[in-house]
């Protein structure tokens, strides 16, 4: 999962939304894992549950992340159905 969530950070900043991207990465690395780490280490002093807080932090940040990428797809839709209906785009 971690790799989808870097793709998916790549294409919110090629697709121009930067912030998106900044705010996916940080989720994963910053936002989810540290509070994560820091609870399940309170609850459990075993270094193996310590692995789940990874899997936790890119669960939630491929779900973000698929949401983020899913709303930019969904507006150059949009935009592009609109070109087409005011014939600014010629599709053959």
């Amino acid at each position: 999962m971690t790799c989808y969530v870097k793709s998916a950070a790549v294409i919110l900043q090629s697709m121009g939304n930067s912030i998106k991207s900044t705010i996916l990465a940080l989720l994963r690395d910053v936002i989810v894992f540290v509070p994560a780490s820091i609870i399940i280490a309170t609850i459990s002093k075993s270094i193996v549950t310590m692995l789940w807080t990874a899997v936790i932090a890119d669960i939630v940040a491929a779900i973000i992340g698929f949401i983020f990428v899913m709303t930019e797809i969904r507006k150059y839709e949009k935009s592009w159905r609109d070109g087409i209906r005011k014939g600014k785009i010629v599709v053959w």
